[in-house]
């Protein structure tokens, strides 16, 4: 089956004008690459409504508007890094509009801005700041110079090159 092309308000305002100078309903739609009955359809609406603009339609309503979309595309823009939950709250108390984090995937990816990530792996930095540092680091001074840390996977390391390599990216 073929794939459906909407028609833009220029065009149908095209369309319109040209099916009044008198062209047939078949070389409207070749001119803009449609099916004969697309312009029917339209030359049907433009009879009744006076209109060529597409009628409302049900369906929920947004919860952004066009500014919002904006607000949110810019401030993504300008903080490649930043989250969408974190853009959902700028978003909230800049405007007092609460959306959910799919609301802002959905307005990012209708603008084609995708997300970068950091150079360096953010769990292996949360993990730096929120388990060694905190919690390992002093455990391991309590037990003395001697002391070794082991992961299941990883080597043993000594606390002298842990703390090293802790204070390096400070």
């Amino acid at each position: 089956m073929p794939q459906r092309r909407p028609l833009n308000d220029n065009n149908r305002s095209r369309a319109i004008a040209w099916l009044e100078d008198g062209e047939s309903l078949r070389s409207v739609g070749r001119r803009l690459q449609v099916s004969p009955s697309v312009i029917h359809r339209l030359r049907e609406r433009f009879q009744t409504t006076g209109r060529v603009q597409d009628r409302a339609r049900s369906g929920r309503p947004r919860k952004t508007t066009r500014a919002d979309d904006r607000y949110v595309v810019l401030h993504a823009l300008r903080n490649r890094f930043t989250t969408a939950s974190a853009l959902r709250l700028q978003l909230r108390h800049a405007t007092n509009t609460n959306v959910s984090i799919s609301t802002i995937w959905n307005r990012l990816r209708a603008a084609n801005v995708r997300s970068r990530r950091p150079a360096g792996s953010l769990t292996g930095l949360r993990y730096r700041d929120e388990i060694l540092r905190p919690l390992v680091l002093p455990a391991l001074n309590t037990i003395g110079a001697g002391a070794q840390l082991q992961d299941d996977n990883a080597d043993h390391i000594e606390l002298e090159s842990l703390e090293t390599s802790c204070n390096k990216v400070m």
